[in-house]
């Protein structure tokens, strides 16, 4: 069902996963039935989560899957199929890198030149390389976290037009000291493509990568329409969607976002990183080295993640604009190739659970969401406001029939039973559970984007948390910085101790900014809790018994925190 634009804003980080419920499991070995495994699945999401894409999926050089599904366009009545254009957004990036790369092997640059050397005007330029642009580790200003490239709008027709919004931006840190994601970078290395080779980048892209690859359906976004999609619209939303007109982000982001293709040109590509045709293996090991770490499982090479996963050396990229998802991935010592492209976002689909099937595992594929028949009497006790850690407030509401959440400045989405304290969404993949204690709602947890998010329900008592004593050369031990990754970049936890308490305070790395800041309790010697803040904070040590993490839980999300100091 398509119906007026409305985006659901509780969380900025992406995951590129999704919640399932329990139905029929695939599991195979042979590759015919791995493939009718692939397609029951992608079908089910199809069905079931609203998925509209292509998806293809290759082992050993068989294609396994290669398909489309949903609609390219529910107007129009065009349905998607393997050769459906999309937008691939930061997907785009290993083909900047690659540029790049071509250039570096003909002589043509060197990986170590200075930024002053194509831009005097970027400050900071002296002392930032390509290799920092490459790896995201300039510490450059991105353009798409500053108000001048909204208000900037159409005005933007260059890449020195991105350029004049970050150029006189102080620097976030030392270059090649840590990693920050970047698109600001990429679109720099655009520029450096096109003074060195002499090429509009899109015309670079067609001579040296697109056509000697037979990519006949890839290019670049270039003007203000959509016809290289050749009928693809995109949109947002969940079971009920709506059309999002993506011009601004598609045609402003360059070699950082820039570039549309198929799942079938995707493949092309895939394959010959295989091989020499585009780069010589030693120069392709080093797009593959994990040059920067973005935290103890993920690296960034150039233009692409780097990790260990359970199926060997995995090396992807996903990518996302205002209505196109993408995703590939490569299980290099497996030959196992993943490509999704959507016209929806986000995406419905769970990229782990191809993997699995493509390698004889059991997966479960997603239920349809059936609204449950409850007494809707229970409504009354869901009433309220409740508040996250953040201090931001989900407000609900009921009438006789219908259950009601609002975030802050938002309007109000209706909420739909899948049992009697469980509610899911129809706007966006959202799910509500409600916390009882004693016959008393104390609050809620929003499941979204794989992340869980606790609120506390405003007026009502919260359980009691247990505290012990900890000895304080034990606390002592745990007094340090320890640097949030990947999810906060240029973000610290700051552990002090005082008359025998510990003190958590999250904080930009230069103290300048400060986001939380409270006594924390001790459940066990190495977990403690904030009492008024749903927060956990467990201290790990090393094998030498020296405390090298925390883990920090936050509304059910966990994240690693490395020890600096």
């Amino acid at each position: 069902m398509i119906k007026k634009l409305s985006i659901f804003v509780l969380a900025v980080v992406l995951v590129m996963s999704s919640l399932l419920l329990p139905n029929t499991a695939f599991a195979a070995t042979s590759s015919s039935t791995i493939s009718k495994n692939l397609d029951a699945y992608v079908t089910a999401c199809t069905a079931n989560r609203n998925f509209h894409g292509s998806v293809l999926v290759a082992k050993d050089g068989k294609i396994l899957l290669s398909k489309g599904y949903g609609m390219a366009d529910f107007d129009k009545g065009i349905r998607n199929k393997n050769t459906t254009r999309f937008g691939v957004g930061s997907v785009s990036k290993q083909f900047t890198a690659m540029a790049i790369m071509q250039l570096f092997e003909k002589g043509k640059l060197k990986l170590d030149d200075k930024l002053s050397k194509y831009y005097k005007n970027i400050k900071g330029s002296e002392s930032i390389t390509i290799h920092h642009l490459l790896t995201h580790s300039s510490g450059i200003v991105d353009f798409s976290d500053l108000l001048e490239y909204v208000t900037t709008g159409n005005s933007i027709k260059s890449v020195d037009d991105l350029i004049k919004i970050i150029k006189d931006k102080p620097l976030n840190f030392k270059p090649g000291t840590k990693y920050q994601y970047c698109n600001a970078g990429y679109v720099i290395l655009t520029g450096i493509i096109e003074k060195v080779s002499g090429l509009k980048y899109e015309n670079y892209l067609s001579k040296y990568i697109f056509k000697p690859l037979g990519m006949k359906d890839s290019g670049v976004f270039i003007a203000r329409n959509t016809n290289c999609l050749k009928g693809t619209t995109g949109y947002t939303g969940f079971l009920d969607v709506t059309p999002v007109y993506d011009d601004f982000a598609l045609y402003t982001s360059y070699g950082a976002g820039a570039i549309y293709s198929t799942v079938e040109d995707l493949y092309k590509w895939s394959q010959a990183l295989y091989t020499e045709k585009l780069l010589k293996k030693k120069n392709l090991d080093l797009m593959f080295k994990g040059h920067m770490k973005i935290n103890s499982t993920y690296s960034y090479g150039y233009g692409f993640v780097i990790n260990s996963s359970p199926y060997g050396q995995q090396i992807f990229h996903n990518g996302a604009t205002l209505s196109y998802t993408s995703y590939l991935t490569r299980y290099t010592d497996k030959k196992l190739t993943i490509i999704v492209l959507s016209n929806n976002r986000p995406l419905s689909i769970v990229i782990n659970s191809l993997a699995d099937i493509s390698f004889g595992k059991a997966v479960s594929a997603p239920e349809a969401l059936k609204v449950a028949d409850i007494d809707k009497s229970v409504y009354e006790n869901y009433k309220g406001e409740y508040f996250m850690d953040d201090g931001s407030k989900l407000t609900v509401t009921s009438d006789s029939n219908h259950l009601y959440v609002q975030p802050q400045g938002q309007g109000k989405f209706e909420m739909f039973p899948l049992s009697s304290q469980s509610f899911f969404l129809r706007s966006e993949e959202s799910y509500i559970d409600f916390i009882s204690n004693n016959g008393i709602v104390t609050g809620l947890v929003l499941k979204r984007l794989g992340l869980q998010m606790k609120a506390n329900k405003s007026g009502v008592e919260q359980p009691e948390k247990t505290i012990v004593p900890v000895d304080q050369k034990i606390l002592d031990s745990y007094v340090g910085q320890y640097d949030i990754m990947p999810q906060a970049n240029g973000i610290s936890i700051f552990i002090t101790t005082e008359n025998g308490h510990l003190y958590a305070q999250i904080a930009t790395t230069d103290k300048k900014t400060t986001y939380y800041e409270h006594k924390i309790f001790a459940e066990s010697e190495n977990l403690f809790l904030a009492k008024d803040k749903d927060v956990q904070i467990s201290f790990v040590k090393n094998e030498k018994g020296e405390v090298s993490k925390i883990i920090l839980k936050q509304s059910g999300v966990s994240t690693d925190c490395i020890k600096v100091k």
